[in-house]
C-alpha cells in the first residue's frame, strides 16, 4: 500500500441517498458558502504529491444544481501561505463524469489546506452539493525530461520539455527561505526606482510597504529568524546523533562528511536493483497473502448490505519507490447460485469490509426435505427454460414484424426515387424550351442582370470580392436558375402527393401494429389468468402446509409457563378492528383506547409501555443518566429499579457491572480532537458530535430556529421532508442509552485498534531497521577489502605512466614541429592563392565605378541649376507678398481704426431720442420726462413721479442708454432663445408631418398591395380549381376512348414486362427450399394486364391532374414574374435619378462658386466668410452693399444742404436773440431782486431763530461755568485750610526733623506732597473735562451753521439752473412755507405778485422750448451728416481692405505652392549630390583596393617561397627518432622508430596505462564513498531504531495512562492506593480543613486591609475630581447653553466655553501646504529644514567615473549616463537620488498669493491714483491756504462768539439769580440735548 492518508473527515450518510460507498464532506444545505481548513504532517522532509477528488454527494442524478457552483482549493507549507491550486466548477469533466482530480506538488515535512465551498441555491437534501472524498498523498518521483501539452484554452499552444533540474528547482524557489532570498535581492537592486516596494512573501497575500528600507530591514530580519530557527534544528539533531554514538559506540557509527558516490551507471543500476529485491523481499509474505485470496469466496460490504462476491484475480503495484506492493483484486459479484450478478471491479481490500465465505457442512440431511428440493429445483430449471424460449420466440416475433414495415418503406422510397427522377427529366426538358420563348426570354434577362450586379459587389464570387463577369456566363447562370426554379415549382405537387402516400403507408403500418399489439395484450392476459390460477393453487397447498406444521411446533400450555408481571395499566390484550362509514381502526375491547393512534399517546412519546409503571420508568430513566448521582428514598426502591434494569437490560446490565472501566468518547479521540478544533464551522452547519460540545442553550435555540424556517416553509411535500430531517437532527444529539454505550464501546474499540495497529508498525519498522544495520557493516567489512588491493596495484601503475610521458612529450615535440612546418607552408599556398583572388575581385569591383560617378555629379549640376531657378522665383513670390500683406495690414488697421468713431457716430444718433424734451426714459426709479438736456457736461434734467412738489433728477445721458440697452440685450437673448425652442418644435413637428406622411403613404401602398394580391390569389386559386376540374373531365373522357384504352394496354404490358422479369430472377435465385416459381402463363398475362387498367386509369386521371394544375400555376407564376419585373423596373428608374440628380446638382455648385469668382473680380467686394459662398448670396450681399454706399452719398448731400441753411438761419437769428436776451435779463434781474429780498428776510428769520437758540446753549454754559468754579473755589479753600492744618501739626510735632525726608518741602513729607500733586491732578483733570464738553458743543454749533449755508448756497444755484425751464415754482412753493407769519395783506400781495411771475414764466418757458426744439433739430442733423460720412468713408476703406486680404490669400496660396516645388527639387539635387558623393567614394575606394591587392599578391608569393625551403629541411631532420620505453626497460635497450609511428605507439600505450590508473582510483574513490554512505546509512539508521524504539514505548505509556484514566474509581483505588487510600483521604481532608481555615483569615484581613487603603485612596482623589468637574463644568457648553444661545435667551448660572482663538491670517499662510520648485514636494513652512529637499549639484550626461583618468581602454565599457558630482547611473525623478540637500523653495509665484495682492495693489493703486487726482487739483486751486484761512476765521468767529458769550455770563451775577432757578435751566437745557 502507497502511503497515502485521509485529508478529510467521512461525512455522515445521507438517509435517502442510495449511494452508500460515498464519504467525504460538504457544504451544509441551509448555507451558500462556507470553508474548511487544517494541517497536516507528513512522514518526513521530500517530495510529495498530493491529489484530491472533488465529486457530486449523488453523481448519477440527472439534476447536478447550478453551474456556478465552485469549490476553491488552497494549499501550501503553512496556513499563511496558502496558494490557490484550483477552482472546481460545477461541471462534468472531458468524460462526462462529475469528478475532478485536483493535484498540488510540495517540499517538505508538512502541508496546509483550505477548500471554499460558493454555491447559488440551498440544498437542505444535499443532492447537488460538491464534495470532497479522501485524498492521498505520496512520494514525487520527477522523470527526467516531461512533455507539457498546453490545453486548447491556453492562449499559447506551444510544447515545452521540462527537466527534472527545473522541476526541482521551481519547487525549491517556492519554499519560504528560497523566496525570502529572492525578495531581498529584488528589493535592494530596486532600491532607487521607486520608495515603496509589493511583496507576498511575509503575509502570503500581495501587500505594499511604503518605504522600502524598512522593508528590506524587516525581510533581512525574519530570514535571519528562520535560519536561526534552522541551526537550532541542525544543532538538536546533531546532539541526537552524538547521544546515539554514546550508546551505540563509537565502532559501530562513522561520522563523514564526503559527497554522495559517483559510481558507473551500471554499478549504480545494479546496486539499485539489489537494494530493491532485498527491500520487496520483506514484503513477499503480504504478496503471498493478496495472491492466496484469488479464487476465494467472499462478503463484502457494499453500502449498508453484504455482496455476495468471488476474487478472480490480483494487481500487485509497487510504490514508494517501487518498494512496498500496493494489492489490488479483481472482485466479480455472484448471485446465490454462484454465478455472476454484475460488472467485476478492482477494489482495494485493505480498505474495504470484507470476510471469507465458508461453507458450512450439515452433518444430518433430511431426505424428505432433500427430495422436496431436487423436484422444486428440477421444475425450476424447466420454468426458467420455458421462459427463455418464450423470450427467443417474442424476440423473433418482432424482428419479423420490423423486417416487414421496413421492406414497405423502402419499395415505397423506390418508387417516388424514380418517379421524381423521370417527372424532373421531363420538366427540365420542357422548361429548356420555354427559356427560348419571349416571357422566359424576359425573366432571364432580369436575372442576368441581377447576377450582373451581385458580381459588382462581390456577391456570388468564389472570394467574396467585386468580380466582372462576362454577359454570356451571366446569362448561362441566369438560365440555369430560371429552369431551376421552374422545376422545382413544377416537382413540388408532385412531392407533396408522394409524402401523403407515404402517411397513408405509414398509417397502415401503425394500423397492423395496433394490431398486433391488442392480438399480444390478449394472449398475455389470457396467459395472466393462468398463471393466476396455478398461483393461488400454489397458495393453497402451502398454506395448509404451514398449518401442518404449525400443529406439529405449538407446545401446549404455553402460557402457563409464562409469568405474568403486575400491571399498572392496561395491556391492551384483546382487541378488535372496527370501520364504518367514517372511518376505520383496532380499539383495545377492555380499556376502549384507539390503538391505530397510539403513537400520539404521551406516555408513548415518553418512552412508557402498556402495563408499566410510570414511577419506575422515570427511576430507571434517571439512574441510566447517571448512576452516581442519582440517590434512593428506600432500599426497596433501589433494589426494584436493579431488578427492573436487570430485567430489561439482561446480559448488558451485567457485563457494564463486571467491566471496571469507563467510556467517555462517543468517536474515536482523533474524530474528536478534529470536532474539537473545528467545532465553531460544525456548530454553523449544525453537525451534532460529541467533539462539537454543544450547549443545552444552543441546542434549544437552534431547535427554535430549525422549526422557524420550517414554519416558513409552505410546500407541503417540502415541509414533511424538512421535518423529518430536523427531527432525525434532534434525535441524534440525545441518542439512546444502549446506543450510546455501544457507540462509546466501537470508538474505545477503534482507537484500540489504531493504537494496536501503530504499535504493530512500529514494531516492523524497528525489525527492518536492524536487518538494514547488520547488511550494512557486512558491506562495510567487503569494501575495506577491496581497498587494500588497490592501494597496493597503483604504484606500478604510476611508475611506469611517468616513464611513457617523458618519451612521449619528446616524441610529440619532433612530430609538431614538423606539422607546423607543413602547415606554414600549406597556409602560405592558400594565402597567396586566396591573393590572386582578391586582386582579380577587385579589378572586377572597379569596372564601370568611375563611369558612374561621372555621370552622377553632371545630374546633380543639372538639378542645382534648377532648384536657383526655383529659389529666384520664390524669393520674387515672397517680395512681392511681403509688399502686399503690409498694404493689408495698413488698410485693415485704418478700418479698423474708423470703428470707433464708427460707432461713436451712431451712438450719437441713438442719443438724440433722449435729448428731446417730454420724453419719457429709464431711470433708476422708472420711467421718468425729460425737463431739460444741458449738452456742457451731457446731464438731463428729468423729472420723478414722486415728491410734492415734484422731485428734479440730475441723470447723465449714458445711464438711459445703457439702461434701454441692458433692456434691448435682455429681449433680444430671450427671444433668440424663444426663436430657437419655436424653430426647434416646428422642425420636429414638420419631421413628424413628413413621416407620418410617409408612414401613411407606405401603409395606404402596402394595404392597396395587399388586397391587390388577395384579389389576384382568390382569382388564381379559382382559376388553378378550374383547370384541375377541366384536366380530370379531359382525362376521364380520353380514357373512354379508344385511345385511352390502347393506353392502358401499354401501360399494362409494361408492367407485365416487369413483373416477368422479377418472375425469371426468382427462378434463377431458387436454391431448392419451399415453393417453386414458374414463369406466367398466357391467360395469367392476360389478367395480370386487365388487372391493372383500374390503377393505371387512376393514375393517369392524377398525371393529368398534375399537368393541369402545374399548367394554370405556371400562368400564375408567369404573372407574377410581369409584375415582378415592373417592380424592379420602377426601383432602377428611382436610383437613376437620384444619381442623375446628385451629378446635376453637383455641377451647378461648381458653376455658381466660379460666377461668384468672376463676379468678385468684376465688382472688388469680397466676403471672406463663408469660404464656399453660393453666388445667390453674394450677389444679395454685393446689392446690399452698393445700394447702403448710394443711399448714404443721397442723405449726405440731402443733409449736408439742410445743415449750411441752418448755419445762415442761426447766424440771423443771432442778433434777435441778443436783444430778447437783454430784455429777459432785465425782467430777470427784478424778479431775481425780488426773489432775493424775500430769501434774505426769510434766512433773517432762520438766523435770528438759531441766535436765539445759541444764545440760550450760551447762557445755560455759562451758568455751568460759573458753578463750577464756585465748587473749584470751595475745593481750593478747603484745601488752604487742610495745608495750615497739617503745617501747624508739623510745627507742633517734636519728633519732626528738618531736612529729613524731602528734598525741597521744609515741614512736609513726601506722601503729603504726593497727596496733595493727586489732588491737584484731578482738579486740573476735572477743570479740562468740562472744558472738552463747551467746546464740542461749540463745534457741532458751527457745523450745523455751515451746513446751512451751503444748502442755501445750492438751492441758489439750483434756482439759477432751473428759471428757464418751470419759472420761479421753487421760490413760490418756498414762500408759501413763510406765508403763516405774515397779514392777509401782505399774502393777498405776495399772491398777484406770483401769479403774474407765473404767467410770464409760462410764455418764457415755451418760447425757450421752442428755440430748443429747433437747436435740437439742427444738432440731430448735424449727427446724421457725421454719421454718413464716417460710414461711407469705413466702407470705402473695408472694400480696399477686403480686396487686399483676397489678393494676399491668393498669392499665399501660390507661395505655398512654389515652397513645396522648391522643397522637392531641393530634395531631389541633395538625393543626387548624396549619389553623387557616394559614387565618387566608392570609385576612389576600389583605385585604393587594387593597388593595396597588388601589393599584398607580391608580398604572398616572396613568403610561400620561403615556407617551401623551411618544410623541405625540417622534415629530412624529423624523420626518426630513438626510445626505451616501449620495451618498458629504461636505460637498457633503445630501438629507432619513425616519429609519427613512435608517437602512435606511446600515445595508445600512455593513455592505457593512463586509463587503467583512473579506473584503479575511480574504484577506490567510489569505494571509499560507499563505505562513507554506509557508515552514514547506519547513524541514520540507529537514530531512527533509537526514535523508533522512544515512540514505541511512549505509545505503550500513552496506552497504559489512558487505560488507568479510564479505570473506575472504586477498581482504581483497589489496584492503586489499596491500604494507603484511606490514610492519604483523611490526611488530605485534614489539610484542607487547615488550608480552608488558613484561607478564610487571610481573606478576612486581605478585604479589612482593601477597605482602609480604598478609603484612603478615594479621600485622597476627592479634592482634584471635586476641582476638575467644577472646571469642567465652568468651561463647557451644554447643550442647553446652545439652544437658548441660538433663542436669544440665556439665563443667568449657564457659562460659555471659552473661546476658540483663531489662526491669524499669518498663520493661516504658513500652515497651507506648498509645492517645492526643485522636487515637486508639498511641504510645510514650519517643517522645512536644510535636508529636507535632495538634488545634484553636478550634471546628468554621458561620463566616465571620478575614479577613472579618461581616454583609456576602459572607458568603452564603464562610460554611461550618470551624474558627473556623486557617479550615480539613476537619473531620479525631480532630484529623488540627489546627493546634496538643501531647503525646500515655494514656486514663484503662487496663483491665490499672487491674485491677493494684486487685487491689493490695485485697491492701492486706484486709491493713490484718486488721492493724486484730488491733491493735483488742491495744489492747483491752493486748497490749502483757502481751508486755512477759512479754519482761522471760523476760529476768530468761534472766539468772539465764545467771548461775548462769557461777558453775558459774567454779567448774568449782577442779577444774582437763586439756585432754583439755576437747576431748572439746567433740567431744560439736558433735556433739549
Amino acid at each position: 500500500q502507497a502511503e497515502k492518508l485521509a485529508l478529510l473527515l467521512k461525512m455522515p450518510k445521507n438517509k435517502k441517498s442510495m449511494d452508500g460507498k460515498w464519504q467525504g464532506v460538504t457544504l451544509r444545505g441551509d448555507v451558500l458558502s462556507g470553508s474548511i481548513s487544517g494541517y497536516m504532517q507528513l512522514p518526513r522532509q521530500d517530495y510529495f504529491e498530493i491529489s484530491v477528488v472533488i465529486t457530486k454527494t449523488r453523481p448519477l442524478e440527472l439534476d447536478q444544481g447550478h453551474k456556478d457552483d465552485s469549490v476553491t482549493v488552497r494549499m501550501g507549507p503553512d496556513m499563511k501561505k496558502l496558494v490557490k491550486v484550483a477552482v472546481v466548477k460545477n461541471e462534468p469533466n472531458l468524460e462526462g463524469q462529475y469528478r475532478h482530480v485536483v493535484k498540488y506538488r510540495i517540499r517538505g515535512d508538512g502541508f496546509a489546506y483550505r477548500f471554499d465551498w460558493a454555491c447559488q441555491s440551498m440544498d437542505p437534501m444535499l443532492e447537488k452539493r460538491l464534495s470532497i472524498e479522501r485524498g492521498f498523498f505520496e512520494l514525487y518521483h520527477m522523470e527526467d525530461l516531461e512533455i507539457v501539452i498546453p490545453p486548447k484554452e491556453s492562449e499559447s499552444q506551444e510544447v515545452r520539455c521540462v527537466s527534472s533540474l527545473v522541476k526541482r528547482m521551481r519547487l525549491m524557489s517556492s519554499a519560504s527561505e528560497a523566496k525570502g532570498l529572492g525578495e531581498l535581492i529584488k528589493a535592494e537592486e530596486n532600491a532607487t526606482k521607486s520608495k515603496h516596494f509589493d511583496s507576498d512573501w511575509i503575509h502570503n497575500y500581495p501587500q505594499r510597504y511604503p518605504k522600502r528600507k524598512k522593508f528590506v530591514k524587516l525581510i533581512r530580519n525574519e530570514i535571519i529568524h528562520r535560519a536561526k530557527l534552522k541551526v537550532a534544528r541542525q544543532e538538536k539533531e546533531e546532539a541526537e546523533l552524538k547521544a546515539l554514538i554514546e550508546a551505540e559506540g563509537a565502532d559501530n557509527v562513522t561520522l563523514t562528511s564526503s559527497a554522495p558516490p559517483r559510481a558507473t551507471n551500471a554499478r549504480l543500476e545494479a546496486s539499485r536493483k539489489a537494494y530493491t529485491l532485498r527491500k520487496r523481499s520483506l514484503y513477499q509474505t503480504e504478496v503471498d497473502t493478496a495472491g492466496a485470496l484469488v479464487g476465494k469466496r467472499i462478503e463484502i460490504l457494499e453500502g449498508r448490505a453484504w455482496q455476495r462476491s468471488v476474487v478472480s484475480a490480483v494487481k500487485i503495484d509497487w510504490v514508494q519507490d517501487g518498494l512496498v506492493p500496493k494489492a489490488t483484486h479483481k472482485i466479480v459479484p455472484v448471485n446465490e447460485k454462484e454465478k455472476k450478478n454484475g460488472p467485476a471491479s478492482w477494489e482495494d481490500l485493505s480498505r474495504r469490509r470484507w470476510y471469507e465465505r465458508v461453507e458450512v457442512k450439515v452433518k444430518e440431511v433430511d431426505e424428505e426435505a432433500a427430495a422436496r428440493w431436487k423436484a422444486n429445483e428440477v421444475r425450476r430449471a424447466e420454468i426458467e427454460k420455458e421462459k427463455e424460449e418464450d423470450a427467443l420466440k417474442e424476440k423473433l416475433k418482432l424482428e419479423r414484424r420490423e423486417e416487414w414495415a421496413n421492406g414497405l418503406r423502402s419499395d415505397e422510397e423506390a418508387r417516388r426515387q424514380e418517379s421524381l427522377e423521370k417527372s424532373r427529366a421531363l420538366f427540365e426538358k420542357f422548361n429548356r424550351k420555354a427559356a427560348k420563348s419571349s416571357l422566359g426570354k424576359g425573366a432571364i434577362n432580369l436575372k442576368m442582370l441581377r447576377v450582373i450586379g451581385d458580381y459588382r459587389i462581390g456577391l456570388g464570387t468564389s472570394t467574396g470580392l467585386p468580380q466582372v463577369i462576362k454577359k454570356r456566363e451571366a446569362h448561362k447562370i441566369a438560365t440555369n436558375e430560371w429552369v431551376e426554379e421552374q422545376v422545382m415549382a413544377e416537382l413540388d405537387p408532385i412531392e407533396r402527393e408522394w409524402d401523403k402516400r407515404q402517411e397513408k403507408l405509414a398509417e397502415f403500418i401503425e394500423d397492423q401494429r395496433e394490431a398486433w399489439e391488442d392480438a399480444d395484450a390478449a394472449n398475455a392476459d389470457r396467459l395472466k389468468r393462468v398463471e393466476y390460477k396455478r398461483s393461488m393453487e400454489l397458495r393453497v397447498i402451502r398454506e395448509n402446509k404451514t398449518k401442518d406444521l404449525r400443529k406439529r411446533l405449538v407446545i401446549p400450555n404455553f402460557e402457563q409457563l409464562i409469568p405474568h408481571a403486575t400491571t399498572f395499566s392496561c395491556e391492551h390484550l384483546r382487541c378488535r378492528s372496527w370501520g364504518d362509514a367514517y372511518g376505520k381502526g383496532v380499539r383495545c375491547l377492555d380499556c376502549g383506547t384507539e390503538m391505530s393512534r397510539s403513537h400520539e399517546s404521551a406516555k408513548q412519546q415518553a418512552g412508557i409501555g402498556s402495563g408499566d409503571n410510570p414511577a419506575l420508568v422515570d427511576q430507571v430513566t434517571r439512574h441510566r443518566r447517571n448512576e452516581a448521582s442519582y440517590r434512593f428514598r428506600t432500599g426497596a426502591e433501589f433494589k426494584a429499579v436493579l431488578n427492573e434494569r436487570l430485567r430489561l437490560e439482561k446480559d448488558r446490565r451485567e457485563v457494564e457491572e463486571i467491566d471496571p472501566l469507563f467510556y467517555d468518547f462517543v468517536d474515536p479521540e482523533y474524530i474528536y480532537d478534529l470536532d474539537r478544533r473545528h467545532r465553531i464551522e460544525l456548530k454553523g452547519r449544525n453537525v451534532v458530535r460529541q467533539g462539537v460540545q454543544w450547549r443545552p442553550e444552543e441546542m434549544e435555540q437552534t431547535l427554535e430556529e430549525l422549526k422557524e424556517e420550517l414554519d416558513a416553509i409552505t410546500d407541503p411535500s417540502l415541509r414533511a421532508a424538512r421535518d423529518e430531517e430536523v427531527n432525525a437532527w434532534f434525535d441524534e444529539q440525545n441518542p439512546p442509552t444502549f446506543r450510546r454505550s455501544d457507540l462509546k464501546h466501537l470508538a474505545q474499540f477503534r482507537q484500540m485498534i489504531q493504537t494496536h495497529g501503530r504499535i504493530s508498525n512500529f514494531r516492523m519498522r524497528i525489525g527492518e531497521l536492524e536487518h538494514t544495520i547488520e547488511t550494512l557493516k557486512k558491506d562495510a567489512a567487503g569494501c575495506i577489502g577491496v581497498l587494500e588491493f588497490l592501494h597496493r596495484s597503483i604504484l606500478g601503475l604510476e611508475r611506469d605512466l611517468n616513464s611513457i610521458e617523458a618519451d612521449l612529450n619528446q616524441v610529440a615535440m619532433v612530430v609538431q614541429l614538423g606539422v607546423t612546418a607543413q602547415k606554414q607552408l600549406r597556409e602560405s599556398r592558400e594565402v597567396t592563392m586566396l591573393a590572386a583572388l582578391e586582386l582579380r575581385d577587385k579589378e572586377m569591383a572597379l569596372v564601370g565605378a568611375v563611369e558612374d560617378a561621372e555621370e552622377a555629379e553632371a545630374n546633380s549640376l543639372a538639378l542645382s541649376k534648377t532648384v536657383r531657378e526655383v529659389i529666384r522665383r520664390r524669393v520674387v513670390a515672397e517680395r512681392l507678398l511681403s509688399g502686399l500683406l503690409r498694404r493689408v495690414s495698413i488698410t485693415r488697421r485704418r478700418a479698423n481704426a474708423m470703428l470707433p468713431s464708427r460707432s461713436d457716430a451712431a451712438r450719437e444718433v441713438h442719443s438724440m431720442h433722449y435729448r428731446q424734451n417730454g420724453v419719457m426714459v429709464p431711470t433708476p426709479y422708472g420711467y421718468c420726462k425729460v425737463l431739460f438736456y444741458r449738452e456742457a457736461d451731457d446731464m438731463l434734467l428729468c423729472q420723478l413721479p414722486f415728491g410734492s412738489p415734484r422731485a428734479r433728477l440730475y441723470l447723465p445721458l449714458a445711464v438711459p442708454m445703457q439702461l434701454e440697452k441692458a433692456k434691448e440685450d435682455a429681449e433680444r437673448l430671450s427671444m433668440e432663445r424663444d426663436e430657437e425652442q419655436l424653430r426647434a418644435v416646428y422642425k420636429w413637428e414638420k419631421q413628424m408631418r413628413r413621416d407620418e406622411y410617409l408612414q401613411m403613404n407606405k401603409e395606404e401602398r402596402e394595404l392597396r398591395e395587399h388586397f391587390r394580391r388577395v384579389d389576384e390569389a382568390a382569382a388564381e386559386d379559382k382559376a388553378i380549381a378550374a383547370a384541375i376540374v377541366q384536366g380530370v373531365k379531359d382525362a376521364q373522357n380520353f380514357l373512354l376512348m379508344s385511345d385511352g384504352k390502347h393506353m392502358l394496354h401499354s401501360r399494362g404490358e409494361k408492367l407485365l414486362k416487369g413483373q416477368m422479369n422479377s418472375r425469371t430472377r426468382e427462378i434463377k435465385a431458387w436454391k431448392g427450399v419451399g415453393k417453386i416459381p414458374k414463369q406466367m402463363t398466357k391467360w395469367e398475362q392476360r389478367s395480370f394486364v386487365l388487372s391493372t387498367f383500374p390503377d393505371e386509369s387512376e393514375k393517369f386521371v392524377a398525371e393529368q391532374k398534375a399537368l393541369a394544375e402545374l399548367e394554370a400555376k405556371s400562368v400564375v407564376h408567369a404573372r407574377h414574374r410581369r409584375h415582378l419585373e415592373d417592380t424592379t423596373v420602377a426601383f432602377i428608374f428611382d436610383l437613376f435619378v437620384s444619381e442623375m440628380l446628385v451629378e446635376v446638382c453637383t455641377g451647378e455648385l461648381s458653376l455658381d462658386i466660379e460666377a461668384k469668382r468672376r463676379l468678385e473680380n468684376d465688382t472688388g467686394l469680397h466676403f471672406q466668410d463663408p469660404k464656399n459662398m453660393p453666388f445667390a448670396v453674394y450677389s444679395t450681399l454685393s446689392r446690399w452693399w452698393t445700394e447702403e454706399k448710394l443711399w448714404l452719398r443721397s442723405n449726405l448731400e440731402k443733409w449736408g444742404a439742410a445743415t449750411v441753411q441752418d448755419r445762415l438761419r442761426v447766424a440771423s437769428d443771432a442778433d434777435k436773440a441778443a436783444a430778447r436776451k437783454k430784455k429777459l435779463e432785465g425782467s430777470l434781474k427784478k424778479m431775481k431782486e425780488q426773489e432775493r429780498q424775500s430769501i434774505e428776510c426769510e434766512a433773517m428769520w432762520l438766523a435770528e431763530k438759531e441766535v436765539r437758540k445759541v444764545y440760550r446753549a450760551q447762557l445755560r454754559a455759562c451758568l455751568s461755568e460759573r458753578r463750577a468754579m464756585k465748587n473749584e473755589e470751595s475745593e481750593t479753600r478747603k484745601y488752604l485750610k487742610e495745608l495750615a492744618l497739617i503745617q501747624e501739626a508739623k510745627e507742633k510735632d517734636k519728633y519732626t526733623i528738618e531736612g529729613l525726608e524731602g528734598s525741597g518741602s521744609v515741614g512736609m513729607s513726601d506722601k503729603e506732597k504726593r497727596r496733595l500733586e493727586v489732588k491737584q491732578y484731578n482738579i486740573t483733570k476735572q477743570r479740562l473735562k468740562k472744558e472738552r464738553e463747551l467746546m464740542g458743543e461749540q463745534d457741532q454749533l458751527s457745523l450745523a451753521m455751515r451746513v446751512e449755508e451751503l444748502k442755501q448756497e445750492q438751492l441758489k444755484i439750483l434756482r439759477e439752473q432751473m428759471g428757464l425751464v418751470e419759472g420761479s415754482d421753487l421760490v413760490v412753493e418756498k414762500a408759501k412755507a413763510n406765508e403763516a407769519d405774515m397779514d392777509p395783506e401782505q399774502r393777498e400781495q405776495i399772491k398777484k405778485e406770483r401769479e403774474e411771475r407765473k404767467r410770464k414764466a409760462e410764455e418764457a418757458h415755451m418760447k425757450h422750448e421752442e428755440e430748443a426744439r429747433k437747436a435740437f433739430e439742427i444738432v440731430r442733423r448735424a449727427a446724421h451728416v457725421k454719421q454718413a460720412k464716417v460710414e461711407l468713408s469705413w466702407m470705402e476703406i473695408e472694400e480696399e481692405a477686403r480686396r487686399g486680404e483676397s489678393e494676399l490669400e491668393y498669392h499665399t496660396a501660390s507661395l505655398r505652392r512654389i515652397h513645396l516645388i522648391a522643397q522637392q527639387k531641393g530634395q531631389e539635387e541633395l538625393r543626387a549630390k548624396a549619389i553623387a558623393r557616394q559614387k565618387r567614394k566608392e570609385a576612389d575606394k576600389h583605385v585604393a583596393n587594387l593597388e593595396h591587392a597588388q601589393k599584398w599578391h607580391q608580398a604572398c608569393e616572396l613568403q610561400a617561397d620561403k615556407c617551401r625551403r623551411t618544410n623541405d629541411r625540417v622534415q629530412r631532420d624529423t624523420k626518426y627518432m630513438d626510445t626505451t620505453a616501449i620495451a618498458a626497460c629504461p636505460g637498457f635497450f633503445y630501438q629507432r622508430l619513425t616519429a609519427v609511428k613512435l608517437h602512435h605507439l606511446l600515445s595508445k600505450l600512455y593513455f592505457t596505462k593512463l586509463l587503467l590508473t583512473i579506473t584503479n582510483r575511480a574504484e577506490l574513490l567510489a569505494t571509499e564513498r560507499k563505505l562513507n554512505e554506509i557508515s552514514s546509512s547506519m547513524q541514520h539508521a540507529n537514530r531512527q531504531l533509537k526514535s523508533k524504539r522512544l515512540a514505541v514505548a511512549a505509545l505503550w505509556g500513552d496506552l497504559r495512562r489512558n487505560e488507568l484514566l479510564r479505570i473506575k474509581r472504586s477498581d482504581l483505588g483497589t489496584r492503586m492506593f489499596k491500604g494507603w487510600q484511606k490514610n492519604i483521604i483523611s490526611g488530605a481532608f485534614r489539610g484542607w480543613v487547615q488550608f480552608w481555615m488558613w484561607q478564610q483569615g487571610v481573606r478576612s484581613a486581605f478585604e479589612l486591609d482593601y477597605a482602609v487603603l480604598k478609603h484612603q485612596l478615594d479621600m485622597k482623589r476627592m479634592k482634584p475630581t471635586i476641582q476638575e468637574a467644577n472646571e469642567r463644568k465652568a468651561n463647557t457648553v451644554t447643550e442647553d447653553y446652545t439652544t437658548m444661545s441660538l433663542s436669544g435667551k440665556v439665563p443667568e448660572g449657564i457659562k460659555k466655553r471659552k473661546p476658540v482663538i483663531p489662526k491669524t491670517l499669518h498663520q493661516r499662510h504658513v500652515a497651507r501646504p506648498v509645492k517645492c520648485r526643485h522636487c515637486s514636494v508639498f511641504f510645510l513652512e514650519g517643517q522645512n529644514h536644510a535636508t529636507a529637499c535632495a538634488y545634484h549639484p553636478g550634471e546628468y550626461k554621458a561620463a566616465c567615473p571620478q575614479w577613472c583618468p579618461g581616454l583609456t581602454p576602459k572607458c568603452a565599457a564603464h562610460r554611461s549616463k550618470r551624474w558627473t558630482c556623486c557617479d550615480v547611473r539613476e537619473l531620479g525623478k525631480f532630484g529623488s537620488t540627489g546627493c546634496r540637500q538643501r531647503f525646500h523653495m515655494g514656486v514663484e509665484s503662487d496663483p491665490s498669493y499672487a491674485s491677493a495682492v494684486a487685487e491689493k495693489e490695485k485697491y492701492f493703486s486706484e486709491a493713490i491714483a484718486e488721492a493724486e487726482a484730488k491733491m493735483q487739483v488742491i495744489t492747483q486751486q491752493d486748497m490749502k491756504d483757502l481751508a486755512r484761512k477759512v479754519k482761522m476765521e471760523q476760529l476768530g468767529e468761534i472766539a468772539e462768539t465764545v467771548e461775548k458769550d462769557r461777558a453775558i455770563a459774567k454779567r448774568a451775577d449782577l442779577f444774582n439769580f437763586s439756585q432754583t432757578l439755576l437747576d431748572t435751566y439746567k433740567e431744560e437745557a439736558k433735556q433739549m440735548k
